[in-house]
């Protein structure tokens, strides 16, 4: 189940992405006031956030320093997918780790907490990007459970008797 959690996050992640890619270079700086910024940094910084709070729980997913350079679309969507399997990874092989921080000092917190944070900021950035995509009349995709839930068939409907 908690691999399931971090799928339906990196699928929400993507879902997003997939959609920015229709957007114009102009819709992807806009800013909305009392949200992270502009759409597509809001998207990267939540991407790449993601990279980081694996990182801090022993599973690299790049060999470097994403923050170094820019990305397009189609790489954050990368990152997304390597996401995807880290989580999936740091979840089958154990999660009794000590989570450090990038010069590999602990930090004092177990895994669980890295684990709630990124579901947290992912939850809290997307709904940012939606609120920028519904400011600027564009009507946003569901990143919400539910819509993950129908997208990957785990939605049962009812039959009717």
């Amino acid at each position: 189940m908690l691999d399931d959690l971090m799928d339906q996050n990196c699928w929400a992640n993507k879902t997003l992405l997939e959609f920015c890619k229709k957007l114009t270079p102009e819709q992807l700086a806009t800013d909305a006031t009392g949200t992270f910024g502009r759409l597509d940094a809001t998207m990267r910084h939540t991407v790449l956030a993601d990279v980081g709070y694996l990182y801090r729980l022993g599973i690299a997913v790049t060999d470097s320093n994403p923050y170094e350079s820019e990305q397009s679309i189609d790489e954050l969507i990368d990152f997304v997918e390597r996401c995807r399997g880290g989580w999936k990874k740091f979840f089958e092989t154990g999660t009794d780790v000590a989570p450090r921080d990038f010069n590999g000092n602990p930090i004092g917190v177990g895994p669980e907490v890295i684990v709630v944070q990124a579901l947290h900021h992912g939850a809290h950035h997307r709904a940012e990007a939606t609120v920028n995509l519904t400011l600027m009349g564009v009507d946003p995709p569901e990143p919400s459970a539910w819509a993950w839930a129908e997208a990957t068939g785990r939605l049962k409907k009812p039959n009717p008797s």
